[in-house]
């Protein structure tokens, strides 16, 4: 049997996954403020550490999503709202994107 640990990059979860079998035998949650998720990474080899400010930014930017996704979920069950909480997903992937990406252009304030 040969295991490889695949972090999942919206996630944080770690996938082991069966190389032979191709099945994935356990998924563990990851941080995804951790460092860890730079490390064996077969997908994703851009991915870089990142300062603790960006960790901080990265982290609200999470919760602050999960708080309007939740929200959204309180008021009720509609197309529109499934729309909007579809929306709020891509915002903060989008937002994520812009913290973790390695770039000459992107400024700190």
């Amino acid at each position: 049997m040969m295991l490889v640990e695949i972090p999942h990059p919206i996630t944080g979860s770690v996938w082991v996954i069966d190389k032979e079998t191709r099945r994935v035998m356990e998924v563990r949650s990851m941080d995804s403020t951790s460092d860890e998720r730079v490390v064996n990474n077969v997908m994703h080899h851009e991915y870089r550490v990142l300062t603790d400010v960006e960790k901080m930014q990265m982290l609200a930017i999470k919760d602050a999503g999960m708080d309007f996704y939740n929200l959204c979920t309180e008021v009720g069950n509609s197309r529109e709202l499934s729309l909007a909480k579809t929306k709020i997903e891509e915002a903060v992937m989008w937002a994520v994107k812009h913290i973790t990406r390695e770039s000459t252009f992107k400024l700190h304030l």
